[in-house]
């Protein structure tokens, strides 16, 4: 198989694929977003943007969960597999 063939063979299957980051708290994700465009804090959106990096991953596609925190402009995160099984919990991202 040509390089060609197999990217696209693997943009066939990311395509199959609905991948979307879970915020299970919305309110909280939205206060901490208005937060970081309020005091000019690129850092959220560039873990934000690696999170969902992360998802798209060609042989380990997987989903990112957000939750809050108990710091005010915090959230941990786990990442699951395609089979729902967590492989990272915990991990904190603060603005």
């Amino acid at each position: 198989m040509s390089g060609a063939e197999t990217k696209n063979n693997s943009d066939n299957i990311l395509s199959k694929i609905h991948i979307i980051m879970k915020i299970m708290c919305q309110e909280h994700y939205d206060k901490v977003v208005h937060y970081a465009d309020q005091i000019g804090d690129k850092s959220l959106q560039q873990c934000l943007e690696k999170l969902k990096a992360w998802e798209l991953h060609s042989r380990r596609p997987c989903v990112i969960e957000l939750y809050r925190d108990c710091a005010p402009y915090s959230f941990l995160f786990k990442q699951r597999n395609r089979f729902a099984k967590c492989f990272v919990e915990s991990s904190q991202l603060q603005v």
